[in-house]
C-alpha cells in the first residue's frame, strides 16, 4: 500500500475488523474449552496408529524454527491484528511522512517496535502467570476467565465493526 500510494477503502478495513472479531471470539470459545479440560486434568489427544487408538496428554501447538520453537496460534493472531485495528492507525502516520522511503522506514521501525513490545509483555505476562498457576484448578480458572473476557471483547468489537459497515 506504501509503495502503490493505495488506500484501504473504509467497508474493507470494517470487514477486517469484523475478521478479527470472530476470531477472538473463537479464541475465548477455545479457551473455555481448554479450561474445561484443564479443570478435569488436562488437554488430551486421542489418535490411531493402525488400528490401535489411544489417548495422552496433548502437546502444545509450536513449530520448531533450529533451536527455536515458534508459536503458530499467537503468530497468526498478530497477523491478524496488522491486517485490521493497528492497520488503520499505521496508516493514518504513514500519510503524514513526506517520502516513500521515510514511510517504509516509519512502516519498518513500528512493526519492529510492535513485535519487541508485545513479544516482551508477552513473556513478562507469560512468565508471571506460569507462577500463579501451578494448581490445575487455578490454571482453568485464569483460562476460564480469559475466554470470557475474549468473549466479551470479540462480541463487542464485532458490533462496532458492524456499524461501521
Amino acid at each position: 500500500l506504501v509503495l502503490l500510494g493505495a488506500v484501504v477503502p473504509e467497508r474493507l478495513m470494517a470487514l477486517l475488523e469484523l475478521a478479527v472479531a470472530v476470531m477472538v471470539v473463537g479464541l475465548g470459545v477455545r479457551a473455555l474449552l481448554q479450561a474445561k479440560a484443564e479443570a478435569r486434568g488436562g488437554p488430551v489427544s486421542t489418535h490411531q496408529h493402525g488400528a490401535l487408538t489411544h489417548t495422552h496428554e496433548a502437546a502444545t501447538a509450536h513449530v520448531h524454527v533450529s533451536h527455536w520453537a515458534l508459536a503458530t496460534r499467537p503468530l497468526l493472531v498478530g497477523v491478524a491484528h496488522g491486517l485490521a485495528g493497528s492497520g488503520a492507525l499505521t496508516a493514518l502516520v504513514l500519510v503524514e511522512q513526506p517520502t516513500t522511503a521515510a514511510r517504509l522506514v516509519y512502516l519498518g521501525v513500528f512493526g519492529l517496535g510492535s513485535v519487541v513490545g508485545m513479544g516482551l509483555l508477552t513473556g513478562v505476562l507469560g512468565a508471571a502467570a506460569a507462577r500463579v498457576v501451578t494448581n490445575r484448578q487455578v490454571a482453568a480458572g485464569v483460562l476460564g476467565l480469559a475466554g470470557l473476557a475474549s468473549l466479551v471483547v470479540g462480541c463487542w468489537w464485532a458490533a462496532s465493526a458492524v456499524g461501521q459497515l
